[in-house]
């Protein structure tokens, strides 16, 4: 009897944690977004950049959507973007997710304002390669995002290192 009575109050605390969690390993929906600025691209960037943009993310199950836009114009051509982590706004880290393949029509063309990256990731069906699109494991991706620990950014031929840079937030 004190058993059933045990189970009856604990089973409906546990199943509704598990359908309310919102964690780092992707199980539920999730929205970020960037705001991308010149000033906060390290190193700080040559030739007075007055772009900006937006960087907005969402995980729907294990589908990544990725928006990136630039308004304003670059200093030259988009060369890549990418997401870095792990890392605060004051320091870098490397590429973690590569958004190059999906914008190689936006690079050949010589873009320099306008969306950048329109794309969309199964993260289950990207293999992870230390030069690949996917360089970490994804619940390692979405859990420097939910943190604050990664960031977009941009690239351009006056700036290989980087033009715009955003730290990823919750939406």
């Amino acid at each position: 009897m004190k058993s059933r009575l045990l189970a009856s109050a604990i089973l409906p605390a546990f199943a509704a944690g598990i359908f309310a969690c919102d964690d780092a390993t992707g199980n539920d929906d999730q929205e970020w977004e960037a705001a991308l600025s010149a000033a906060a691209e390290i190193p700080a960037p040559t030739g007075s950049p007055t772009a900006g943009g937006t960087a907005e993310i969402e995980l729907n199950g294990r589908t990544l959507s990725v928006l990136v836009s630039v308004t304003g114009t670059l200093t030259s051509d988009v060369t890549m973007a990418h997401i870095h982590g792990p890392a605060t706004t004051t320091a870098t880290a490397g590429i973690v997710l590569d958004f190059v393949p999906a914008m190689q029509a936006i690079i050949a063309a010589g873009t320099r304002t306008g969306t950048m990256v329109s794309a969309s990731y199964d993260l289950d069906a990207l293999p992870v390669s230390a030069t690949g699109v996917l360089r970490i494991n994804p619940d390692t991706l979405i859990a420097f995002m939910n943190t604050g620990r990664g960031y977009v950014n941009v690239h351009t031929q006056t700036n290989a290192a980087g033009e715009l840079r955003g730290q990823i937030t919750r939406d």
